[in-house]
């Protein structure tokens, strides 16, 4: 990305976008950062999955008429930091949550057969990942 579409994207997360830890504990995984955007405007999220050339599109309908349906554009793990490492100079309102994400670990992924036998993340990278989690959900309140 060039400078003016990095700034552009910064607009775009600062406005529309979401950067949050969840606790993923309940299915196995421990902790996840995801960098999420979500509009009615699909063309627009296509430009981000092509201009970022990372992450996944879905999109969200209530079945309700009067409502649009809801496009969303998703980057989680390492691949939310490497965005938001190129537009961290430019965002405002989400400079908090994303200086907390870049010092997010992002554990190796684990084998299935590593994890048949009992294999098992750093407890140390899970507490960091606990604190991180901690602080995002204080700058997101």
């Amino acid at each position: 990305m060039n400078k003016t579409e990095r700034a552009w994207l910064a607009g775009i997360i600062d406005g529309e976008g979401s950067i949050s830890i969840s606790d993923r504990r309940r299915d196995g995984r421990w902790f996840r950062l995801d960098l999420d955007i979500g509009m009615t405007h699909e063309t627009t999220i296509d430009y981000i999955f092509h201009l970022t050339d990372l992450g996944n599109k879905g999109q969200r309908d209530d079945g309700d008429d009067r409502h649009a349906i809801c496009h969303l554009w998703r980057a989680s793990g390492e691949d939310a930091q490497i965005i938001l490492k190129q537009v961290l100079p430019f965002l405002v309102t989400k400079r908090q949550q994303a200086l907390i994400a870049l010092e997010f670990p992002i554990p190796p992924k684990l084998t299935a057969r590593e994890v048949s036998l009992g294999q098992k993340v750093d407890l140390a990278v899970r507490k960091t990942q606990e604190a991180r989690y901690t602080q995002m959900r204080i700058a997101n309140a």
